[in-house]
């Protein structure tokens, strides 16, 4: 990258690094991902909007390295499927006036895609405790809440939690309410 100027507006997930892309009518912005050096690629910016004589061309080619947006390293489509226009300008400004600059993805299905590239949080130790107590609760009283738990601890203290109270109700009994009488009535 030339001094001064920037490079493709990205976000390091895990050990990736994602694009900031915008799609054809929509307001969200959407992730893509560097392609497999096997596979061709495209470039982060589409050429009209790097050459042209406008103001507004000439000052991409003034706050951006033109040469690294110019590189086919990128995917066709963004990591929820959809083809993609341009990179969502960023640090060096708006690529066009009609899109602000982002620097975060908004597209709810390339986040969920993203937090897969994140590696597991470590399972605190205390977890099995609570859940023991919680089914313990849940057992005398019917039902429990439970607060306060960090947020990278939630999935794997349900799933203990459900598992315990799976094991305590011991293995699951038809429902007889459910079933039609012989005679074909409710």
């Amino acid at each position: 990258m030339r001094d001064g100027l920037h490079g493709p507006n990205v976000i390091i997930a895990g050990e990736q690094v994602l694009l900031l892309v915008a799609v054809s009518g929509g307001e969200a912005v959407h992730l893509a991902r560097r392609r497999r050096p096997s596979e061709p690629g495209r470039d982060a910016v589409p050429e009209h909007y790097l050459t042209g004589g406008d103001r507004e061309r000439e000052a991409v080619q003034r706050r951006y390295d033109v040469e690294a947006l110019r590189e086919p390293v990128w995917e066709h489509t963004t990591m929820c499927g959809r083809e993609w226009a341009l990179m969502v300008g960023g640090e060096g400004g708006t690529l066009s006036r009609y899109r602000e600059p982002a620097f975060a993805p908004t597209c709810r299905r390339c986040l969920t895609a993203m937090d897969r590239l994140f590696p597991a949080p470590a399972v605190d130790r205390r977890v099995p405790v609570v859940a023991e107590v919680v089914c313990g609760v849940v057992r005398e009283h019917g039902y429990a809440e439970v607060r306060e738990v960090a947020g990278d601890q939630l999935a794997v203290l349900r799933k203990e939690i459900r598992s315990l109270i799976k094991a305590a109700d011991g293995p699951p009994r038809p429902d007889t309410r459910s079933r039609r009488s012989p005679a074909g009535g409710m």
